[in-house]
This record gives structure tokens, C-alpha cells and sequence, in this order.
């Protein structure tokens, strides 16, 4: 997952459930995002964070387990880029914009995990122009590295 955010920093679920400051923190929700992503199989039940998710109790097979943390992860990426977005104003930083590039980056991500391609192009190429605009750009050459995976090459923001 995308690291061109300064303050990528991992945290554990039963860490920041109980402070709602960070749950709002866009870095430290792009963490859940990526820690959802790349969280190892076990058997449904093993994990800590089944215990924290509903689905955990339909879970028959890898593969839906996978799935449901994937979705998990969408979600996490799509709060960070929200609540990078707010802030406005003299509340608005530098690293709100790094967020919100870095937010894309791991939706694009966790979209092409799920097979949605078409879908994680798009916000690849959000994150690009978006990361161009801001001058972003270690957040621009990384989404520029992950267009030219995708069929067709990179479409210029």
C-alpha cells in the first residue's frame, strides 16, 4: 500500500477504537485502510479483529473472509479521503492534501484487489491529477507508477 504519506505509522484495531481523535486522523486511517488489505488468512475465528466484525460470523470459506476484509479496507480508505477533504481554510495543511492523494492511492489498491480494475484506474488517475495540482509529487510518480501496470499505460492528468 502507499507509504508517500510522511506519517505512516501501524497501529492495532483495539488501539484506536476507544480514541475517537484518531479514528479521524486521515494517516491513521489510511493505516486501518492498508492493515484491512494486507491482513493475513486464518482460519475464520483465529484473528483478533473477527471478534470486532460482523461478518465474521457467515464467514465459511478463505475467500469470503478475504472479501469482507477487503471491503473493511474500502471503507477505511474512502473515511481517510473524507476526512482529509474537510478540513478548509487555515484548518487545511500540507499533509491534509498528502492524505487525501495517499486515501486514493489505497482505494485505487484495494479496488483492483477486489477485481474492480475500471474502477481503480479511475481513482488512480484522481490521485495523479489530484497529487499534480497539490504538488505532491513522490505522490504523483507513485500513482504514475501504478497506471503503468494497468492495460494502456498511464493517461495523463
Amino acid at each position: 500500500m502507499p507509504h508517500c504519506c510522511p506519517e505512516y505509522v501501524p497501529l492495532t484495531l483495539p488501539h484506536v477504537s476507544t480514541i475517537h481523535q484518531v479514528l479521524t486522523h486521515p494517516p491513521t486511517v489510511n493505516n486501518i485502510a492498508s492493515s484491512f488489505a494486507e491482513h493475513p488468512l486464518m482460519r475464520p475465528g483465529d484473528a483478533p479483529v473477527h471478534s470486532m466484525m460482523g461478518e465474521a460470523s457467515t464467514w465459511t470459506t478463505p475467500a469470503e473472509q478475504r472479501a469482507s476484509y477487503l471491503e473493511a479496507a474500502q471503507r477505511w480508505a474512502q473515511n481517510a479521503f473524507k476526512h482529509a477533504s474537510e478540513p478548509l481554510g487555515n484548518k487545511r495543511t500540507p499533509e491534509c492534501d498528502q492524505a487525501c492523494a495517499a486515501a486514493l492511492t489505497n482505494l485505487s489498491e484495494v479496488l483492483s484487489m477486489l477485481g474492480r480494475k475500471s474502477e481503480a484506474r479511475s481513482r488512480l488517475e484522481q490521485a495523479l491529477k489530484y497529487s499534480k495540482e497539490k504538488g505532491l509529487e513522490e505522490c504523483a510518480r507513485e500513482a504514475e507508477e501504478r497506471l503503468r501496470s494497468f492495460e494502456g499505460g498511464v493517461k495523463q492528468a
